[in-house]
């Protein structure tokens, strides 16, 4: 953590931390540029090994996401090599990937999974897991089913099972209720056995579709239009 916090908290009797929380929001709330967002999630990161209590920790492990997404997100798409992009990202290039569809940088579902499991007794354990549905994944899948479902499951899905009573679950069951009647809309067209082969392509999707199928029957909410949309696309493999 920087020392002028530091200095600034003692002086003024606030816990270091909740200072450093206090930024982390006014930046998030306005049009800071990239250099400034860079600088407070290296700072916020650097804060997380300070050994804070519990709460403190998870709220701050919910900040980094957010300031990295937001520094991330700033990175212009010809920026890989430039400075100060190029450090930024050499720094996290553990945690972060450049998806080509979107033209832009993110932050690896993956690590804020990581994050996620360090922090899931926290009180910020569910805000965390929706950044990292939020988020996305990096790449695109272009219809393709099995990917699709992969998609969903790694995100939608994982969400389902690390919180099935959180706050985003009713938005969760939309989104994989729509993804799967939209992908058997795309296979029902004339031009669909081009994006899926039963023959081929069901030993990808079926895993998928019963994890799915199974995060959806555990969550706490009416999941019934997205398990019929599932089992439609579902019944097109053996």
């Amino acid at each position: 953590m920087g020392a002028w916090v530091v200095l600034v908290a003692c002086l003024t009797g606030q816990d270091p931390s909740a200072t450093l929380e206090q930024r982390a929001i006014a930046v998030l709330q306005g049009d800071h540029p990239f250099a400034e967002r860079a600088a407070l999630a290296d700072e916020i990161g650097a804060a997380l090994s300070d050994g804070s209590d519990r709460e403190s920790r998870g709220r701050l492990t919910l900040l980094y996401v957010r300031t990295m997404r937001a520094a991330l997100g700033a990175v212009p798409m010809d920026a890989r090599a430039r400075e100060p992009y190029q450090a930024f990202l050499r720094r996290h290039q553990g945690e972060s990937a450049y998806s080509e569809p979107a033209g832009q940088w993110m932050l690896t579902p993956d690590a804020i999974w990581t994050l996620h499991e360090a922090n899931r007794a926290s009180a910020s354990a569910e805000a965390i897991a929706w950044e990292a549905v939020d988020n996305g994944m990096p790449g695109e899948c272009e219809g393709y089913p099995p990917c699709e479902l992969a998609t969903l499951d790694a995100l939608d899905g994982e969400y389902l099972r690390r919180h099935p009573d959180g706050a985003h679950v009713v938005e969760v069951l939309k989104r994989i209720g729509d993804s799967s009647t939209e992908l058997e809309r795309l296979l029902s067209a004339p031009n669909g056995s081009e994006l899926f082969n039963p023959v081929s392509d069901c030993g990808d999707l079926t895993p998928k579709a019963k994890a799915l199928d199974s995060a959806l029957r555990a969550a706490k909410g009416d999941a019934s239009d997205a398990l019929a949309a599932l089992a439609q696309l579902r019944s097109r493999c053996p």
